[in-house]
């Protein structure tokens, strides 16, 4: 290409020199700067359009506001009558009086003396008990002391004893000392138990599983089964367990105590 035609190219002709100007690509850059203008042409009407409107609607708005309807009127709006009061709550009634306290008559300790014995130091009577709990002093109004007291001859108060049974301790799971079978235990369990026929005869084996109290004396008490496996064997291993001789009990605090203690018997045919 010479120099004049050069400057007279426009740079597409030039990029695209010797190359196939069919392409796609040659018409879309040759075509860009008319779309590109209507583009812009197209997007300044939008813009144009959109402010013609909105000064359009403020018009009719304001022209809308400011046309004179007369004055306005405000009617009574029915309202909802109100609720009815609410009751007041009533308050709880007042807790009931305490019950009268009994009347109290000085119970006197029996002394066997030959000196005249004073008038407030006699001897109750059964009569003067029937309505009456026994006291340290004679209190017929009902409002005096009810501890039960004795009083001996030389007017000194000493309260009678009060004798309350001993609640049993429980059996513990775990102590400092656990009890001692008196010697082996798998002997004693494989001399003693037997193998019942009906689980021999239908081929049952396995492990019973005993638990019972060994007492602060050593005895088995409570013994009951955990697990069986039935066929005679549970009965056969709790019968060997209560027939056990006494064991050394297990101790807490160096004091023998009730202890739990879980043994397993087994049960194998040969």
């Amino acid at each position: 290409m010479d120099t004049r035609t050069l400057m007279n190219a426009d740079y597409l002709d030039i990029l695209f020199e010797k190359r196939n100007k069919k392409y796609g690509s040659y018409e879309l850059r040759r075509g860009y700067g008319s779309r590109v203008g209507k583009a812009i042409s197209i997007l300044y009407s939008g813009l144009a359009l959109l402010i013609l409107l909105a000064v359009t609607n403020k018009h009719d708005v304001h022209a809308t506001t400011t046309t004179d309807h007369g004055p306005i009127i405000l009617t009574d709006i029915p309202h909802e009558p109100p609720p009815p009061p609410v009751p007041p709550v009533a308050p709880p009634p007042p807790p009931p009086p305490p019950a009268p306290r009994p009347a109290t008559v000085r119970f006197t300790e029996p002394d066997i003396t030959n000196d005249p014995v004073p008038e407030n130091q006699t001897m109750t009577t059964i009569d003067n008990l029937r309505d009456a709990v026994p006291g340290t002093v004679t209190d017929t109004s009902g409002d005096g002391d009810i501890s039960i007291a004795t009083t001996s001859g030389d007017g000194n108060n000493r309260t009678m004893p009060v004798f309350t049974e001993p609640v049993p301790e429980k059996p513990l799971t775990i102590v400092e000392k656990m009890p001692e079978f008196n010697g082996n235990l798998q002997q004693y369990l494989s001399s003693h138990v037997h193998y019942p026929d009906v689980a021999r005869n239908n081929g049952i084996e396995g492990r019973v599983v005993i638990r019972f109290v060994v007492d602060e004396s050593g005895a088995v008490t409570e013994a009951q089964v955990v697990k069986g496996i039935g066929g005679g064997c549970d009965a056969e291993a709790l019968s060997v367990v209560n027939g056990m001789p006494r064991w050394k009990p297990g101790k807490q605090n160096g004091r023998a105590v009730k202890v739990y203690y879980t043994i397993p018997v087994n049960f194998v045919l040969q």
